[in-house]
């Protein structure tokens, strides 16, 4: 799940796994589409459960 809350915005993306290069490619894409032009981007991540296999 994915929050902007200065624009009342919500999303959540449902993966196979939850592997670190999973959360990494959605945060491009999500950086990418919505925050192109900004100059700093703030990140918080909070309790993320990234399962790493071996």
């Amino acid at each position: 799940m994915m929050i902007e809350p200065l624009w009342n915005w919500r999303t959540v993306t449902v993966t196979e796994r939850r592997t670190g290069r999973d959360v990494a490619g959605w945060v491009c894409l999500f950086v990418d589409e919505y925050y192109s032009e900004s100059e700093r981007i703030v990140l918080i991540i909070d309790h993320v459960d990234i399962r790493i296999y071996s």
